[in-house]
């Protein structure tokens, strides 16, 4: 992803999420705010980066749980500050990382 041109939706998307990536749904907000359908920038970020805007917003949500896990934070702590239930993160974090957060090293 780095270094590489997006279209100014996709930019602005991304820009979207790293500054709301706490609250707990936001595709229609994004959405919004780009000026575009839900849908629509689905397509593009599945033509730019592979993945839905919900993928997307994963992958960044689990990245900073991992930075978080890592300056010693709590698993339930993790979960509320990024907008998720614990069943959740568990889930994601579990086919990100192949490990429950609990268990990592």
């Amino acid at each position: 992803m780095a270094g590489e041109e997006f279209p100014p939706e996709v930019r602005l998307a991304m820009d979207y999420v790293s500054n709301h990536f706490f609250s707990k749904a936001f595709r229609g907000g994004a959405a919004k705010f780009v000026g575009i359908c839900p849908d629509h920038l689905d397509r593009l970020f599945r033509k730019f980066l592979d993945c839905t805007f919900n993928g997307y917003v994963q992958l960044v949500k689990m990245q900073e749980a991992e930075v978080m896990f890592r300056v010693g934070s709590r698993v339930k702590e993790v979960a509320v500050t990024l907008g998720l239930n614990l069943r959740t993160l568990e889930r994601w974090y579990r086919e990100r990382y192949g490990v429950a957060p609990g268990n990592r090293c």
